[in-house]
């Protein structure tokens, strides 16, 4: 692997949840699935203040719901089991993003990502939210790609 890009990565297990704010519950939701309430799921999911997008993201939020089949959700739920250590083996360019708007834990997982990784860096996406991708797509495009850029001049 030649560079790492990560947005709104949960590592519990290296940066503790310390604040309230109110992560979505992977284990509830999987739940519902599995016990064949996909509708009541989505309800939940699309109700959380961490799916909310700006409104020119709205319509592709929809597109997306609308497919979705929760088959990921019947899968086991255990959170990443990284290591402070693992982050910090890494050795390829790493980039650890999270959206402005985004729970201050993802902000402050990305922030300890870009830190620990040997060449690691930090992006907070502005008016961007916990799906940043949708909320500020021209600003994690570009990015990614000053990224890539940045990555693939430095393995020349």
């Amino acid at each position: 692997m030649k560079a790492l890009g990560l947005i709104g990565a949960p590592l519990p297990h290296v940066v503790p949840e310390r604040t309230k704010a109110p992560e979505i519950d992977r284990f509830a939701m999987a739940k519902l699935v599995c016990a064949g309430r996909l509708a009541e799921m989505m309800r939940l999911w699309s109700g959380h203040p961490l799916t909310q997008v700006a409104p020119a993201g709205q319509t592709l939020l929809d597109e997306i719901l609308a497919d979705y089949n929760g088959r990921d959700q019947l899968v086991d739920q255990d959170m990443l089991a990284f290591s402070a250590q693992d982050i910090a083996a890494l050795p390829m360019p790493v980039l650890a993003m999270a959206g402005a708007q985004d729970s201050e834990w993802r902000q402050e997982v990305a922030r300890f990502i870009g830190s620990s990784a040997p060449r690691g860096r930090t992006q907070i996406v502005p008016e961007a939210g916990h799906i940043a991708n949708v909320d500020a797509p021209a600003a994690v495009n570009r990015e990614l790609q000053n990224f890539l850029n940045i990555a693939h001049l430095k393995e020349l």
